[in-house]
């Protein structure tokens, strides 16, 4: 069935047919139509073919030519299933493909276009599902196209593709759609043109096989959209120009999850991953993992972000010049407070890299500023637990604002500013072993607080090697905040025991200022105050002070 040359063939083959072709020795083929603008129309076809050396389906491949295969038709093919090209489009809806070793779909050229309509499913063994580049012929016939919804695609093999996008090409896999792998290297969705889709899901089980890979271009996922990475990333973008927009919304929020190297990834300078409504999960067996992962100036952005990341996993990472902002609700669920919640890297001969975040934050992990800018402004309701470093390398630094939030100090800490309104530092209620303490270096402090701190004032007796978590604050503070201090020890004093809980470095006086508690046995406790060196306490803890029993609850902040 070959109308050949310049002239129109026009091929109906009405309902119901079936074309068998087996070619032992050499190229068994389908269906080839060649004439320029020739059609072929038929109604739950069935083509199966098997050749020794190679085979194709359905082979459009003359200038113009049209194939509507209607409702139901069926292509089976041990090579290639369906080769369109040449500006050439091709229709059907609940349309079948099953091959091996070869290509299921492949559209050439600019202006190719094929629709799948709804319910098409494509199933190959040994290589992609679908490719699509519209990279030869007359770019004025417009991009190379490819549709479909609620559509099924099943691949296996190494390298095996879900869908191969190229350059010039536009492909809508409109609502519902999902895309399996099952081979090394096998990505779900690798593209280097424009994508868009809502409600798909991608599961990809090989080593290294991502599950959305943008190398160029643009794709944008909508609401209810599922990743799935077993031994890979979930979403990466790098390349020039590459951008994914991974969308879901507050009723129906999409999700990640990679037992691989990484949930999200934007890897070059241009490439950008912009999510919104998203849950994100990577467990890789206690092994390293990140959930958002921003290298080589690459940016990823955030909206209403929720994290979880077990043993061996950072939450949110970013090194060599890139950026990562994040907004609204976020979510960070490390498996312990001590594991990275949010860091960065310092790499040398790199601009610092940034994370911002602002909304309400309910982290369970670590802050880290390694040679690294990042600002947490933490909204009402927040509560933070785990510790934070920032080291001041590359100019980097760390600064805390928290509105009506609550931070639990796990272990030692330092940050560069901590601007507190009506919020709660607590060194207690998640801090170490008993008879250990927590120091936290401040740079700068402001605001008003409550500061939940331990002390063993007693000690070994008499004040002999006692301790007491630690606020120490070496360059500004300002504001008024409560000292609330919970016994950790003894209540058998003398009265002659002195302990130091805060200093500070900004008075008068150029030795530091101290804030110092000593117990006397009286009834429960009293405690009286001290000042090293100065006569007054620093302004901003004077006559705020509350003595709680181990388990007293705090009041409120001020």
């Amino acid at each position: 069935m070959t109308p050949a040359g310049n002239t129109p063939g026009n091929i109906n083959l009405g309902n119901d047919v079936t074309v068998n072709v087996n070619d032992a020795s050499g190229y068994a083929k389908g269906i080839i139509i060649q004439g320029k603008n020739s059609s072929l129309t038929a109604n739950r076809l069935t083509v199966d073919v098997v050749g020794q050396t190679s085979a194709i389906g359905i082979n459009l491949i003359g200038d113009y030519t049209h194939a509507d295969l209607g409702t139901g038709s069926t292509i089976k093919s041990n090579d290639d299933g369906i080769i369109i090209g040449h500006s050439s489009t091709l229709t059907a809806t609940q349309f079948t493909i099953e091959n091996s070793n070869g290509i299921g779909l492949t559209i050439n050229d600019y202006g190719t276009s094929v629709d799948l309509g709804s319910g098409s499913k494509i199933k190959t063994d040994g290589s992609t599902g679908v490719y699509i580049g519209g990279l030869n012929g007359n770019n004025a016939n417009g991009a190379a196209r490819f549709t479909a919804t609620d559509l099924t695609i099943d691949v296996q093999g190494y390298s095996a593709m879900g869908i191969n996008v190229q350059k010039n090409s536009v492909v809508d896999l409109g609502t519902n759609s999902s895309i399996k792998t099952n081979g090394d290297n096998a990505h779900g969705l690798w593209s280097f043109g424009q994508v868009s889709a809502n409600a798909l899901t991608v599961d990809v089980t090989g080593a290294a096989a991502n599950g959305v890979e943008v190398r160029g271009g643009t794709t944008t996922i909508g609401a209810d959209s599922h990743i799935s990475s077993a031994q890979g990333g979930g979403l990466v973008t790098s390349g020039s120009d590459a951008t994914i927009n991974f969308s879901g919304t507050a009723a129906q929020r999409n999700s990640i999850f990679s037992s691989g190297s990484y949930g999200a990834s934007a890897q070059t300078a241009t490439a950008v991953v912009n999510m919104q409504n998203t849950d994100i999960t990577v467990d890789r067996n206690g092994s390293l993992a990140l959930g958002l992962w921003a290298l080589s100036g690459g940016r990823i952005t955030g909206d209403s972000l929720a994290i979880t990341g077990a043993a061996g996993a950072r939450g949110i990472y970013a090194m060599t010049n890139s950026q990562i902002d994040l907004t609204s609700d976020l979510v960070i669920d490390m498996s312990t407070p001590d594991q990275m919640a949010i860091a960065t890297q310092h790499d040398d001969g790199y601009a610092a890299s940034r994370i911002n975040a602002s909304g309400r934050m309910l982290i369970n992990g670590s802050v880290l500023s390694k040679g690294g800018l990042i600002n947490l402004d933490m909204h009402p309701g927040s509560v933070w637990t785990g510790s934070s470093l920032s080291d001041n390398v590359n100019g980097g630094k760390l600064d805390v604002a928290m509105n009506n939030s609550v931070w639990n100090v796990t272990s030692n800490s330092n940050l560069d500013t901590l601007a507190l309104s009506h919020s709660t530092v607590d060194f207690a209620s998640h801090g170490s072993t008993a008879g250990t303490f927590t120091t936290l270096n401040v740079e700068n402090l402001s605001g008003n607080s409550t500061f939940i701190m331990r002390a063993d004032v007693v000690g070994e007796g008499n004040g002999v090697n006692n301790k007491g978590d630690l606020l120490n604050i070496s360059g500004s503070s300002a504001g008024n905040h409560v000292l609330a201090i919970r016994n950790q020890g003894s209540e058998a004093t003398t009265g002659n025991e002195v302990l130091t809980v805060v200093k500070t470095t900004d008075g008068t006086a150029s030795s530091a200022r101290l804030l110092r508690l000593s117990w006397e046995d009286i009834c429960m406790m009293c405690v009286k105050m001290a000042l090293t060196g100065s006569s007054t306490l620093p302004g901003q803890f004077r006559s705020r002070l509350l003595i709680l029993s181990p388990h007293q609850l705090p009041l409120s902040p001020p």
